[in-house]
């Protein structure tokens, strides 16, 4: 607490911090008040902005979780894992690959079977050589999905 040194009493009794005058003790009362209501103000802009942070969180969760629910995988999964196989499916896709996922497998199948024939009746040459044609356009990769790789021109 500051204090102004002077005489309050008329006495010779002088404003110290043991014992102030009433002028001092009401300037430490202000400086007290301003100080309160700073602190105040910085605690009301921190619970805004935790506020803020906890909403921020919890919409990226929930946005996250419905990408991956999206996407076919477990919420437990780490979403980094979800968004390094989406890029690499953009990346094969950008390649020119068609994804094909279990499901379309069997009519995948079928078509390649009737590919197979068409290549061996329409270019008349040996079955063994259409199979190998075909299973060059047909790529399996290491989930054990396939992709349809483009015979015009792409990889």
């Amino acid at each position: 607490m500051t204090t102004c040194g002077k005489d309050y009493s008329g006495f010779g009794t002088i404003c110290n911090e043991e014992h102030p005058c009433r002028s001092c003790l009401v300037a430490e009362v202000e400086r007290l008040r301003a100080e309160r209501d700073d602190a105040d103000r910085r605690s009301g802009a921190a619970e805004r902005s935790l506020e803020h942070a906890q909403d921020t969180i919890s919409r990226h969760r929930s946005w996250t979780g419905e990408a991956k629910k999206q996407w076919g995988v477990d919420d437990s999964i780490s979403f980094d894992k979800v968004w390094e196989e989406c890029l690499a499916t953009k990346r094969k896709l950008d390649d020119g690959h068609v994804l094909v996922d279990a499901r379309e497998l069997e009519a995948l199948v079928t078509c390649s079977d009737i590919l197979i024939y068409s290549m061996a009746n329409a270019e008349d040459v040996p079955m063994s050589d259409a199979l190998a044609k075909a299973l060059d356009i047909l790529d399996p990769n290491e989930e054990g999905k396939v992709t349809l790789r483009s015979t015009t021109g792409g990889t």
